[in-house]
C-alpha cells in the first residue's frame, strides 16, 4: 500500500513515496505549474496520493488533473481544521496547510511546547503550548527571498554564482558579495534563534527537552549546526500528511 506523498510550496514541489516502513525520496522540482511538479523520475505505482499544496485552485485543478493522466488516481488534499489529533488552532483561514501539517506532526511526537519553524520560499515560526493549542506565529522573508530582494532593490550590487554561495557567514567579508550572502546569511540564523527563544520563554511551559524547536524547510541545513535546542525534521510536512490520511482512514 505505497502512497506517494506532495508538499507543492510556493516555490518547490517535493516527492516521497510511503510504503508502511519509510520514505523513498524524488528529486525536488520547480512549482512553476502542476506539470513541472511531475518531472523526474518518479518510479512509483501509488495506491494513494496524498498532497499539501499552498497553491490556488486553478493550480492545484491542473496537479489533479497531471496526477490522474500519469497514475489513473484522484488525489486527495489536505485541509486546515481548527482541531486534529488533540491539536487545536484559532488561527483562521489564513493558516498554510503546510504549516498546520507541521504542527499536527510535532504535536502526535512530542506532546509539549514547542515551536515549530519551516524553512522555505518564507520563514514561518509556529507555537503550540504544553496543552497543544497553536498561540499563533510569525512569517519572516527566506533566505533566498530575503538576498534577492537585496540585489532587485540596487542592482550594481555583484551576485554570487552558484558555486559561491556560503554556507559557513564570513564576519569580516572582503569582497562585496560575500559580504551580502554572510550578511543575509547571519541575519537569517540570528533572527530564527531570536525568535524562536522568544517564543519559548513567552510560552511559559517546559519544553520538549533538549530539542524544542522543531526545524524542516529546504533551508533547514542552513542553521548553524550545533545550535541550542534545534532539531532537524527534514519529513515534518511529509510526517503530517501521513497522520492527517491515516487517521481519516481510521475513522472512516
Amino acid at each position: 500500500m505505497v502512497k506517494l506523498l506532495i508538499d507543492v510550496g510556493n516555490s518547490c514541489c517535493k516527492k516521497a513515496a510511503w510504503d508502511g516502513t519509510g520514505y523513498t525520496h524524488y528529486a525536488t522540482t520547480t512549482a512553476e505549474d502542476p506539470a513541472s511538479c511531475l518531472s523526474g523520475d518518479l518510479d512509483v505505482t501509488p495506491t494513494g496520493i496524498w498532497i499539501s499544496s499552498v497553491r490556488n485552485e486553478s493550480f492545484n485543478r491542473g496537479l489533479t488533473a497531471a496526477l490522474g493522466a500519469e497514475f489513473d488516481l484522484m488525489p486527495l488534499f489536505a485541509q486546515v481544521r481548527p482541531e486534529a489529533f488533540g491539536m487545536t488552532t484559532r488561527y483562521g483561514a489564513t493558516l498554510g496547510v503546510d504549516r498546520f501539517l507541521g504542527l499536527v506532526a510535532a504535536w502526535r511526537r512530542f506532546r509539549c511546547a514547542c515551536v515549530v519553524v519551516d524553512c522555505g520560499t518564507a520563514v514561518t515560526l509556529d507555537a503550540l503550548d504544553a496543552r497543544g493549542v497553536h498561540r499563533g506565529g510569525l512569517i519572516m522573508p527566506g533566505l533566498n527571498t530575503l538576498k534577492q530582494s537585496l540585489y532587485d532593490k540596487a542592482d550594481r550590487l555583484p551576485a554570487p554564482d552558484d558555486d559561491e554561495r556560503i554556507s559557513d557567514p564570513k564576519l569580516f567579508a572582503t569582497d562585496t558579495a560575500t559580504a551580502i550572502e554572510s550578511g543575509c546569511l547571519r541575519m537569517w540564523q540570528q533572527g530564527i534563534r531570536t525568535v524562536s527563544e522568544d517564543m519559548l520563554r513567552a510560552l511559559g511551559a517546559q519544553p520538549c527537552g533538549d530539542d524544542p524547536i522543531i526545524c524542516s524547510g529546504g533551508d533547514s541545513g542552513k542553521l548553524p549546526e550545533g545550535s541550542r535546542h534545534f532539531k532537524l525534521y527534514p519529513n515534518l510536512v511529509f510526517d503530517g500528511l501521513l497522520d492527517f490520511f491515516s487517521g481519516e482512514e481510521e475513522t472512516a
